[in-house]
């Protein structure tokens, strides 16, 4: 025991010696057995710390090699509870880290913006060198094909055609003679002619099949007149609208019997129902249309604002145009309608005028003059009814409007097919009539109202002095007039929108990430309208401005999309950038790793567009319904 003792005694002199040796020493000098068990389990557990202790500084040491700020966040947290359940979820922890840490090198917050910029270059190389390839290709064809004679030929064609110049000198025959002689020699030479109508049979020998294909551009402004045409080709495509204004459709003796009688005389051996569609207001269109299954429709329209191309793709398309055309929230109103009270109308038919409406719309293109808002916008006065109309239109226009203004605005005055193939900024409608003495039904006046309601890009007026009341429903006009008065809204927001809430979706959104995204953006004060529907599909959000649109597409796992859909999305994308539509796509693992991140390259973008923050309108609760009006097949309204 004094052995004992005094080994203690010497170990309490170091001065690096656990404390509790201190109470084993003191136990044994007294002999007292149960404080000496007591030191010593004391001593077992000090030791053990010291153990634990070591391997924790081993661990640590370990960790800051590998981990540094979470070794230095642990040594600093050791007496926060909350860290030993963090620290049991650490290897959990580690797999999101390092995933996370992988995400972000292998995938740079730019590399969308870089592919897309990449391809947006190869596609303009690649047209343009297929446009110089296909130059190249043609004129190497030729020369190799053109003989001595043939080029010989071309120039004395070129020269004589010169010589004629507007055909108004008294040698005009002479040399027109001489270029029609020219040019059997030389058609060979040239791989493609194009010319009007009025200059093919001044220009082209009539043999049959003397070009491989013919093509008849505007065709339902070619009359039966031209059915020579397929004469010249054994393949011939037709391009035109049967929708638009034709050359024969103010004929109103379809149903004659000097016309029935000779279509029974020159064309005995067709039947009836073929005979019948050679009528002095038939076109090439229609005669082919009618004839041949294999018809490619185009949908997309590019010219007028939604709400104006609205009214014919529904009237007269069921509803198969698509409009395309890009656009702010500063725009002018599409469409406005003007009552004019007191207005009294004289004539009859073709004589028939209304001079206060006359004034009415003059005095609306001065003020269209003044308007900043409409700065270099060019104007268009179509009377829909009488030519007598057109007259009194233009007589106040150059007594009233400075010539200069109407040279800079390309304001014109016509009837609808006067704007057949022309467009302008804004169209003032006038619509003539101030009592509807019949419905206006047929084909003539289909084409007609077609044509003028689809001429606007940016805004259409349509000036009335006949309440829509005394209109017969079926009337193109009170179908125009109701459309015009109650148009389709397309930028407003629903009021119910408000309540929604980033954990709970709710329609329309079809995912989560679409709801936060739209949270995130009202939230700041942009206008954004979910699912916009663009092209027979609804793009997830667009965001509008005064400067234009910003599309955003939300990808998220739940979209079951198999690889083909997903190939047509993006080619249906390309095909709206083309447009004019510009796209960002926000990924929901990207938001879900890190929220801001993700939405950086959006409101980068709008900065880039110029979409500031500003309000829509609220959608109205009941808009009134309108409904296409029937059509007939009569040609004659009058």
């Amino acid at each position: 025991m004094t052995e004992l003792t005094n080994t203690v005694q010497t170990w309490c002199r170091n001065p690096d010696v656990a404390p509790e040796v201190a109470d084993l020493s003191v136990a044994l000098g007294c002999g007292d057995i149960d404080r000496y068990a007591a030191a010593c389990r004391q001593l077992d557990l000090a030791r053990n710390d010291k153990d634990s202790q070591q391997r924790c500084e081993q661990l640590l040491e370990r960790l800051s090699a590998a981990h540094p700020a979470l070794a230095n966040q642990v040594s600093e947290n050791l007496d926060d509870p909350t860290w030993e359940r963090r620290l049991n979820d650490i290897e959990a922890s580690w797999a999101w880290g390092a995933a996370a840490a992988y995400h972000q090198m292998v995938r740079p917050t730019d590399t969308e913006q870089i592919h897309e910029q990449r391809i947006d270059d190869v596609e303009l190389e690649l047209n343009r060198v297929t446009a110089e390839l296909a130059g190249k290709q043609a004129l190497q064809h030729c020369l190799e094909r053109m003989t001595e004679e043939q080029r010989q030929a071309l120039q004395s064609y070129k020269t004589n055609m010169g010589a004629y110049g507007r055909g108004q000198g008294k040698n005009k025959d002479r040399y027109l003679t001489a270029a029609f002689e020219a040019m059997k020699n030389a058609q060979q030479a040239v791989p493609a002619w194009v010319m009007p109508l009025s200059a093919v049979t001044d220009t082209i020998p009539p043999q049959p099949n003397a070009f491989d294909v013919v093509i008849v551009d505007e065709a339902s402004q070619a009359s039966i007149d031209n059915l020579f045409l397929l004469w010249l080709a054994p393949r011939v495509i037709v391009v035109g609208d049967e929708k638009q204004c034709a050359p024969g459709a103010n004929y109103r003796n379809n149903d004659s019997e000097a016309v029935q009688e000779s279509l029974d005389r020159h064309l005995a051996d067709m039947p009836l129902n073929l005979r019948n569609g050679f009528l002095p207001s038939s076109n090439l269109y229609e005669l082919l249309a009618s004839r041949f299954s294999d018809v490619v429709r185009l949908s997309e329209h590019f010219r007028c604002m939604p709400e104006i191309i609205g009214w014919s793709s529904a009237q007269f398309y069921d509803s198969r145009l698509i409009p395309l055309r890009q656009f702010g929230a500063d725009r002018l109103d599409p469409l406005r309608v003007v009552h004019v009270d007191d207005a009294a109308e004289e004539g009859q038919r073709a004589t028939l005028r209304n001079q206060v409406e006359a004034n009415a719309i003059i005095d609306h293109v001065q003020k269209i003059i003044d308007d900043p808002m409409c700065r270099n916008k060019t104007i268009g006065i179509i009377a829909l009814q009488s030519g007598k109309q057109t007259q009194v239109l233009e007589k106040l226009l150059y007594e009233r409007v400075d010539p200069a203004e109407i040279r800079h605005r390309q304001i014109r005055v016509g009837q609808p097919p006067d704007f057949q193939g022309d467009e302008r900024d804004i169209i003032l409608l006038s619509m003539v009539v101030t009592k509807a003495r019949k419905a206006l039904t047929g084909r003539t006046e289909q084409r007609r109202y077609n044509v003028a309601a689809s001429r606007a890009r940016d805004q259409l007026w349509l000036f009335t002095s006949v309440p829509l009341a005394s209109l017969n429903p079926t009337d193109l006009r009170h179908s125009l007039l109701t459309y015009m008065l109650h148009p389709p809204a397309t930028l407003t927001v629903d009021p119910e929108l408000d309540d929604v809430t980033p954990g709970t979706r709710t329609e329309p959104f079809a995912c989560l990430l679409q709801q936060r995204v739209f949270l995130e953006l009202r939230r700041r004060g942009y206008a954004v309208v979910p699912h916009y529907p663009v092209d027979h599909r609804a793009i997830d959000l667009v965001v509008v401005g005064d400067n234009g649109r910003l599309a955003v597409e939300c990808d998220t796992a739940s979209r079951n999309r198999q690889p083909e859909q997903v190939q047509q999305e993006l080619h249906r994308e390309r095909e709206l950038r083309r447009a004019g539509w510009q796209f960002i796509r926000i990924r929901d693992s990207e938001y879900l790793h890190d929220p801001a991140a993700a939405l950086e390259p959006l409101w980068q973008q709008l900065q880039q567009r110029g979409i500031e923050p500003r309000s829509l309108p609220a959608a109205p609760r009941q808009q009134p319904h309108w409904r296409p009006t029937p059509l007939s097949d009569d040609e004659d309204d009058l």
